[in-house]
């Protein structure tokens, strides 16, 4: 039993994407750097370094800067740390 005729059936609602819920919302710019990820990523350019405190989290998470394990040592004397770098698109933010 078909109780409407697809070829005519007609929403009983506006079929908008601008309606509120519905669609993607519009997208903010991006921002910029704040001023203490721009003062670590002048202290990433000099090259990798192991970073305790700042904003590191938000700079790998944008991309402005990435982890790198560097190992130390042989046999059981082994070790490893994580030191950070700056990314390309880090030294175009800061240049």
């Amino acid at each position: 039993m078909q109780l409407v005729d697809p070829a005519t059936f007609e929403t009983p609602f506006p079929t908008s994407a601008r309606r509120a819920g519905i669609g993607p919302a519009p997208l903010r710019p991006r921002r910029g750097p704040r001023a203490e990820e721009i003062a670590l990523m002048r202290t990433l350019a000099a090259g990798p370094r192991a970073v305790t405190e700042g904003p590191i989290g938000r700079c790998v998470k944008r991309d402005w800067c990435r982890a790198v394990v560097v190992d130390s040592g042989e046999g059981p004397g082994r070790t490893s740390a994580v030191l950070f770098a700056l990314t390309e698109i880090g030294r175009a933010l800061i240049a």
